[in-house]
């Protein structure tokens, strides 16, 4: 079985005219349905709100959310999407979420964000909102459903993860053994400006780590922001857009656009399911065999009882609770962090 996906690297609104990004998801969501897209990723944060109003400063009749669910209805699609939450439970802080919502309109899944930035970061993505917390915080009913990031939909488990979770491999590896096939890791690009930060390398080093270590796919849309007020324009920007299988790169791109890739369900299985056999070790006897890119079976190569270190406590781990000493403790935790040998 071959899963028909579409990544969608969107361009971007930021601040104010972030509620114009409503308007180009539902474009997005319509040119990827007509390649018969099963599923519809959106990056991190998009449509939103993640940096403009938390109203999307009355520009639309209803959230950002209800007009990707009326699409993936609609469609009949599975849509990923992604928006800031403000947390009613202590003032001026938020939870990322990414929702994944199914060909009936229903939200399946209310991920938030377990494993944060930091404030800095933060404040320079959403708009100066530098507190989020992470997603086992939430005092939801949801919690216990979504915080590890799997969801069984009708095609296969996903994994859900948020950007540069997807740099921590205890998350993926936890979400493999869990079921999911297929892991999406939306991002958000940065909103202009020529900072230090230049990693698209690295990002698809770890995208085709993450795939290949656990055998799964990993999908990875960004953004690329409009030119606004101090900031640079699309041509100024590359983005980090990938879709990694565990033998190759399926797609990848820069600019603004969709990604498309058909995940070969069939072909995963297999490699799942076989080790270096003899079958596999022994010379090809016809010139069309088919190589294998990756380690088989490498889903089932572990030693759990000689991971204990992963699990204890470590000197240098930034404490991601700050918040309940106070939300300025978050600088005191920071330095304490940087200051430990």
């Amino acid at each position: 079985m071959n899963l028909k996906l579409a990544a969608v690297q969107a361009k971007s609104y930021y601040g104010e005219e972030e509620f114009r990004n409503v308007e180009l998801a539902v474009r997005y969501i319509d040119e990827a349905a007509k390649m018969d897209a099963e599923i519809i990723v959106l990056p991190e944060g998009f449509p939103g709100p993640n940096n403009g109003p938390m109203d999307s400063g009355g520009h639309l009749s209803q959230k950002p959310i209800d007009y990707m669910r009326e699409k993936a209805r609609e469609h009949k699609v599975y849509v990923s999407c992604g928006e800031l939450e403000a947390n009613a439970d202590l003032e001026n802080t938020f939870y990322l979420t990414q929702k994944l919502i199914s060909p009936s309109g229903e939200i399946l899944s209310r991920y938030a964000r377990v494993q944060p930035d930091h404030m800095y970061l933060n404040a320079y993505l959403m708009g100066g909102r530098a507190h989020i917390l992470p997603g086992d915080n939430r005092k939801s009913l949801d919690f216990l459903r979504d915080v590890r990031g799997v969801v069984k939909t009708s095609l296969c488990t996903l994994g859900i993860q948020i950007c540069s979770e997807v740099f921590v491999p205890e998350i993926s590896r936890i979400q493999m053994l869990l079921g999911a096939k297929v892991i999406l890791a939306p991002m958000n690009g940065w909103p202009g400006g020529k900072t230090k930060y230049r990693a698209r390398e690295t990002w698809h080093c770890i995208a085709r780590a993450r795939a290949a270590e656990n055998l799964v796919y990993v999908v990875i849309p960004d953004i690329v922001y409009e030119r606004t007020e101090l900031r640079y324009s699309v041509e100024d920007q590359e983005a980090f857009g990938i879709i990694a299988g565990p033998e190759k790169i399926l797609a990848k791109r820069s600019d603004p656009g969709i990604m498309y890739a058909e995940l070969d369900m069939d072909r995963l299985e297999w490699l799942r399911t076989r080790y270096f056999d003899e079958d596999n070790l022994a010379q090809p006897e016809s010139p069309d065999f088919v190589p294998i890119g990756c380690r088989p079976g490498q889903n089932h190569d572990r030693r759990p009882e000689l991971y204990h270190p992963l699990t204890e406590a470590q000197p240098d781990s930034f404490n991601y609770r700050y918040f309940e000493k106070g939300l300025e403790t978050f600088i005191e935790e920071f330095e304490r962090v940087k200051e430990t040998k």
